[in-house]
């Protein structure tokens, strides 16, 4: 299915994967995904914490497909909001990801 939205679509669109929140605790049922494709984005709603910053990428750690990655995160709640310089700087020592500014 996602193979076939590839191969068909505009060459100025990029298709994102959105998987569940940290805190969610859905996120691990998510990840298997990333054995299968190579996303051209990873989408992660409500970013509350470094600590669930730290948590995602610890998850992240034995993907390999998803290297220098962009990844899009969402900040949605005052908390996230209030925590949102230290939740930036976890993203930021990672190589994992790609978070543009």
């Amino acid at each position: 299915m996602y193979s076939d939205l590839l191969s068909k679509k505009d060459p100025k669109t990029q298709i994102g994967i959105r998987v569940n929140s940290v805190s969610s605790g859905l996120l691990g049922d998510d990840l298997p995904i990333f054995d299968k494709i190579i996303p051209e984005a990873v989408l992660l709603p409500k970013v509350e914490s470094a600590l669930e910053a730290e948590q995602f990428l610890e998850m992240c750690s034995t993907l390999k497909n998803i290297e220098n990655t962009p990844l899009v995160i969402f900040i949605e709640s005052a908390i996230g909001l209030l925590n949102m310089k230290e939740s930036l700087e976890v993203f930021k020592r990672t190589s994992l990801f790609n978070l543009e500014e």
